[in-house]
């Protein structure tokens, strides 16, 4: 039973990532500033769209996991 309880907190431990990694990207765009220099503009738009595309890619995982089983149990791999 310890092993279900282990992957039980593990998968807490992911909510409460995706959780405040939201409220860091709140965070930032609340306090967004627009670069001086043209260089920084740059990289405030790769590193967001690096970010946009991390995301993404984790919603493509957990749609996969949400629905490609139906019946709560762990999906194989995982």
């Amino acid at each position: 039973m310890a092993g279900l309880d282990e992957y039980q907190l593990l998968v807490e431990a992911n909510l409460r990532r995706i959780r405040l990694a939201t409220s860091v990207i709140n965070e930032v765009h609340n306090q967004l500033l627009d670069p001086l220099y043209p260089h920084s503009k740059a990289d405030l738009l790769l590193q967001t769209e690096a970010l946009v595309e991390a995301s993404f890619n984790l919603l493509e995982d957990v749609r996969e996991v949400v629905w490609s089983n139906q019946h709560g149990q762990p999906s194989p791999g995982s």
